[in-house]
């Protein structure tokens, strides 16, 4: 498939998303086996388990995993941690006559072992461009008993091999045993960040790395606050709470320390994490919190929370800032969980990993009725029992359906599940792939905010990596549009250091659905696309304006006059 041109903004506020409209945008229709045919259907929802259906295999792995696209050919690859003694694995996503796309094993040859030598249990991973060269890194949670040293940096050189890093990064840390992670840039500076936890009552039970966008890290513990007491950090996710315009971090932890929520205040005059919590309604998340997915269910514009427990899962209703514990879904004992839309309808519904010997349990779907109420609709998900733990959400086909990728650990029914999304009559569909310059906004855009409007309906959506029981799930923003053939508005606020309104594009409509759409960030003065604002950008200018096309209508009036001369000036004078 030919990569598509991105969409790349020439003014704060415009794009010209004529570009959408091209042939090569749209994709190619994937022919489905006779055999992937799922045999039971709810509200026209239905997954088909590949790997149980023995046409995909990934083996009977029993770690973490991290959705993503190594070599950027455009189609999700995926990368699944094993246990002490065993070999994680990296898995490519190729066609297959047969099936239309299938995985197949790559990891020998890649680097992607224990280097060192130490065996470790590869508990999780996540995966971030670390030094902003347009390749996809991995950062994996191996702790051992003995030296407790945790994680293993892996840089991705390009060709489809790693190189181990931690020691050169100064991210392995003795004395700490991590349970979660994930990248984010907390301070806006285009060079993504690390943070861990772990279990523990000392500071080294948090531990938080600063990118200097080389592939290295300085500690920066001191913007944390101390840690409550004895604690077991399951899992976390960073996400703009408070509509403030950076990340802040919802921590699940286990053993009796207090909820929190550590609010990014990187922006006063002596940056921190500020610990809250009850204060705003964020408390009682149970005995044992395993897995959080943070997402807009209700389509008001700021992230609800969805939490899985030893017991009954806790969800909270984000309005504005403060939390309300609300139980539209009830469930027993969960680990991984995904918002995922799985209908296209425009709502997001919801995947849950089944018990972790605690049973009978299955994997979980609830399917969102756009009232803030769900459906229990699991017999869509055509599953056995099974002891499952993470989970991803991944569109590995291409096709515009949310598919779902799960780890089933122990006996019985030991293996790597992999969930086609095959429902039908579901509605249209709109991927959107952002791309920061590397300099401003990471590559990835990890922390952008993606708001679309379609058929009178906006939703919304944050790019993380490091969620539901620390995975990476397809960075891709997945939008379900129900019957409307076209997004009438794209606005994206990148993660960067400026104000709110000055880093929120708009990009605007009409824009097909049923396409992945690229949009890549780009200083509205820097003309030439070389990533600098100077005096090269004033010639280019110059050419397109004498040109007369629709490229030199700098302020977007639907005219090319002096006013975009003065338009363009004025972006010049702000730089990038």
């Amino acid at each position: 498939m030919h990569k598509p041109e991105p969409i790349v903004a020439t003014h704060i506020g415009q794009a010209h998303p004529r570009r959408v409209d091209r042939a090569h945008f749209l994709l190619a229709t994937l022919v489905l086996a006779t055999g992937a045919r799922a045999q039971v259907s709810i509200d026209h929802i239905s997954f088909v388990d590949r790997a149980a259906a023995g046409q995909i295999t990934l083996g009977s792995l029993r770690g973490g995993l991290a959705v993503l696209d190594y070599d950027r050919d455009g189609w999700a690859d995926l990368f699944v941690c094993d246990t002490a003694g065993a070999t994680n694995r990296l898995f490519h996503n190729i066609p297959s006559a047969a099936t239309g796309r299938t995985f197949v094993d790559v990891t020998q040859g890649s680097g992607l072992n224990d280097a060192d030598g130490v065996q470790r249990n590869g508990g999780a991973s996540i995966a971030g461009d670390i030094d902003n060269d347009g390749d996809l890194d991995l950062f994996v949670l191996g702790y051992t008993t003995t030296d407790s040293s945790h994680g293993v940096l892996y840089r991705n050189n390009g060709d489809g091999t790693f190189t181990n890093i931690s020691l050169a990064a100064g991210v392995r840390h003795v004395g700490a045993r991590p349970m979660s992670a994930s990248f984010v840039d907390y301070d806006l500076d285009g060079k993504l960040d690390l943070f861990v936890g772990g279990i523990g009552s000392t500071p080294d039970a948090l531990l938080l790395y600063h990118g200097n966008g080389d592939g290295t890290f300085t500690p920066m513990n001191s913007l944390l606050p101390p840690p409550l007491g004895s604690t077991t950090l399951y899992s976390h996710v960073w996400c703009d709470l408070d509509r403030d315009g950076d990340p802040d971090c919802i921590l699940l932890s286990a053993g009796g320390q207090s909820a929190r929520i550590l609010r990014n205040d990187f922006d006063q005059a002596t940056p921190a994490m500020a610990p809250i919590g009850p204060e705003v309604g964020y408390a009682a998340l149970g005995p044992a919190p395993m897995g959080i997915a943070a997402g807009d269910y209700d389509n008001d514009g700021d992230f609800d929370l969805a939490i899985t427990n030893a017991q009954v899962g806790t969800y909270f209703r984000n309005d504005g800032g403060f939390f309300t514990k609300v139980t539209p879904i009830s469930t027993i004992f969960g680990w991984g969980v995904l918002w995922i839309d799985a209908d296209n309808d425009g709502w997001l519904d919801n995947y849950q990993c089944g018990s972790l010997g605690q049973g009978p349990n299955f994997d979980r779907l609830w399917r969102n009725l756009g009232d803030g109420t769900f459906k229990y609709i699991s017999g869509a998900m055509n599953s056995t029992f099974s002891v499952s733990q993470h989970a991803v959400r991944v569109d590995w086909n291409n096709d515009g359906r949310a598919d779902v990728v799960s780890v089933n650990p122990v006996a019985p029914g030991q293996y790597v599940a992999v969930y086609e999304n095959a429902s039908d009559a579901t509605g249209h569909w709109i991927t959107l792939d952002l791309r920061g310059d590397g300099r401003l906004v990471n590559r990835d855009a990890i922390g952008a905010i993606v708001r679309i409007t379609a058929g009178g309906v906006t939703q919304s959506r944050q790019i993380v990596s490091g969620s539901s029981t620390t995975s990476t799930e397809d960075l891709r923003a997945h939008f379900g549009l129900g019957s409307a053939t076209s997004v009438d508005r794209i606005e994206i606020e990148w993660p960067t250091r400026k104000d709110l309104s000055a880093r929120t594009r708009v990009y605007q409509g009409p824009i097909a659905a049923g396409q992945i759409v690229p949009i890549a960030f780009a200083c509205p003065a820097d003309v030439n696309s070389d990533g600098f604002v100077n005096g090269d950008d004033y010639d280019s200018f110059a050419d397109v304006f004498e040109s007369g096309g629709i490229a030199a209508d700098f302020n977007t009036d639907g005219f090319v006059n002096g006013d975009d001369y003065d338009a363009f000036a004025a972006a010049f004078d702000e730089g990038c």
